[in-house]
């Protein structure tokens, strides 16, 4: 259905207003992009591409640790050319079928091929890097024309969005410009008289503003089929003259926004890169002051006597100041000012400061981890899910709101293509499981860290039974309740615990087999000791018993 007039200065009153609205954010987001990534700021002012944006940095540690987060969420989350999130059954007797199974496995190399085909892998990182920086991702997800999936993360200002009542962000709108070119080739002949206009005047450079913005569809006619009736509908408007110029639909909402913690009522998360912006400009200022201390010994202010003080004292490196005291020889000596720098000033604390940073972004959870003959593989992962538990909830918002929507619409995206098949009759709901590192290992992180913990405690139990076991103090012990008494506290994996009344038979069947072989034993020291005496038991031959 077109859009009335009326409806189309409503859209434009809106964007302006959620633009207005998000002020506060979007100075506070620049104010991070200044410091932990430079080539993202001045994003919002439309700077000149390739100026200079590094220049207000000194220290380089903010933007190495955000570098090295995002490289190793991005490679332990979504490996490139792995099959890292896969489709199953959310019934367990569904997931009995193996038609059922079958049909999940070819899903899940459908879509991860189509991932590793596209330029999903870059775009993602570009992801990342935003929501540490910023708060929020916007990865604009689309159907190729070449390959099965395109991607575009988009500048985190560009768009502004809402939510709707569950808390999910369903419309995102923007200004883009196009010129006239550009716009021509995109909408056709329904690019908008000015942009003829300017076509005609060879201006084929100018460029022109569009709303674009994706919103749930209010008139959907859910007995009809098409891209005009899908759940979501598409506009680019040509602000100048309230135009029309392209109408689509998406059955799922196109754009992957991610985000980082947030409160209620608020659209856009809190990054990382907020938290540690206090300790970002600290390392700049201590930087600076540091530098300026070292330029103090290497060129020093000095003193020369003149007639008077000529102007203003000043310590800074490479000055002279002058006053009125003569030298007993009558000529004018030259001294050192006093107060000159020291080049190790402050390295302590900026050193101190740099790992307080890398803190923020768990740096030391993907940093490669000295290999010691004496720590175990378990040892090494609990120390890495100990650093990596302060990120855990961006990662879970991660993958409900980027990862989880990505692989959901792509299947869709397969199955319109007729690249995969419908899935069965007995196939009612899929989940998705993550098979990266990452989320592996704080999926399953508690139950090591149980299971570790559980065999350490039945180790000290049994170390200090054979110890001191003899002591009469330890009658009043029972190894296998305090053992269960542990077990309470560490609460491992359900299967690893054995049952009570199958511990008792086992140790059952051990007695009676150590009895027997006790038996055995004595049986064998009666025969040598007959061979010894020359006497043949009931008449028996010694050699045939032997």
């Amino acid at each position: 259905m077109a859009l009335t007039e009326d409806q189309i200065q409503h859209f434009i009153d809106r964007e302006t207003k959620g633009r207005s609205d998000a002020a506060v954010w979007r100075s506070h987001v620049q104010e991070c992009a200044e410091v932990f990534k430079p080539r993202k700021a001045k994003m919002e002012m439309r700077a000149t591409a390739g100026d200079k944006r590094h220049t207000s940095v000194w220290n380089g540690t903010p933007e190495d640790a955000l570098d090295v987060a995002a490289a190793g969420i991005h490679s332990e989350t979504m490996p490139a050319d792995a099959q890292w999130g896969v489709f199953e059954p959310d019934s367990e007797v569904e997931a009995e079928d193996k038609g059922n199974k079958k049909w999940c496995q070819d899903a899940t190399k459908g879509v991860m091929a189509g991932f590793h085909e596209s330029n999903f892998n870059v775009q993602s990182h570009e992801a990342i890097v935003d929501i540490l920086y910023a708060g929020i991702a916007n990865t604009y997800m689309k159907e190729g024309k070449k390959k099965a999936f395109h991607f575009s993360t988009r500048n985190v200002f560009e768009y502004v969005y809402f939510e709707s009542e569950e808390g999910e962000i369903d419309t995102a709108m923007g200004t883009i410009e196009l010129t006239a070119r550009q716009a021509r080739e995109k909408f056709k002949e329904n690019a908008g008289k000015p942009v003829f206009e300017a076509i005609k005047r060879n201006e084929l450079e100018k460029k022109f503003p569009y709303l674009h913005l994706v919103v749930p569809r209010k008139d959907r006619d859910t007995t009809k089929g098409g891209v005009l009736n899908a759940p979501f509908a598409e506009y680019y408007i040509l602000k100048e003259e309230k135009h029309v110029a392209e109408e689509k639909g998406y059955y799922e909402f196109p754009f992957l926004t991610p985000r980082g913690s947030k409160t209620f009522g608020e659209i856009a998360g809190r990054s990382q890169a907020m938290k540690a912006l206090g300790v970002g400009h600290a390392l700049q200022v201590m930087e600076v002051n540091t530098l300026e201390a070292g330029e103090k010994r290497v060129r020093p202010s000095i003193v020369a006597t003149n007639q008077g003080w000529q102007a203003a004292i000043t310590g800074q490196a490479g000055t002279v100041n002058y006053n009125d005291n003569y030298s007993q020889q009558g000529s004018p000596p030259i001294s050192e000012f006093p107060g000159g720098g020291d080049p190790g000033w402050g390295r302590e604390e900026i050193n101190g400061k740099e790992e307080e940073l890398k803190r923020y972004f768990c740096v030391r959870a993907f940093e490669m981890e000295d290999i010691k003959s004496d720590v175990t593989l378990g040892e090494r992962q609990m120390r890495k899910l100990e650093k990596v538990k302060q990120i855990a909830p961006l990662l879970h918002r991660f993958f409900y709101e980027y990862i989880r929507r990505a692989m959901e619409r792509g299947l869709s995206i397969l199955i319109r293509r007729g690249d995969i098949p419908e899935p069965p009759e007995g196939l009612s709901k899929l989940k998705i499981a993550m098979r990266s590192p990452l989320f592996l290992l704080l999926q399953h992180g508690a139950d090591m860290e149980a299971i570790h913990a559980m065999y350490e405690e039945a180790a000290f139990i049994a170390e200090k039974r054979l110890a001191f076991g003899e002591a009469l103090v330890f009658d009043n012990l029972d190894d296998d309740k305090a053992l269960r008494a542990i077990e309470k506290r560490w609460n491992p994996p359900v299967d690893m615990m054995v049952d009570p009344q199958v511990v008792e038979e086992k140790r059952q069947a051990r007695d009676e087999k150590q009895a027997a072989q006790e038996q055995m034993e004595v049986m064998g020291q009666g025969v040598d000791m007959a061979s010894k005496m020359g006497v043949t038991p009931d008449g028996m031959d010694v050699q045939n018993i032997q």
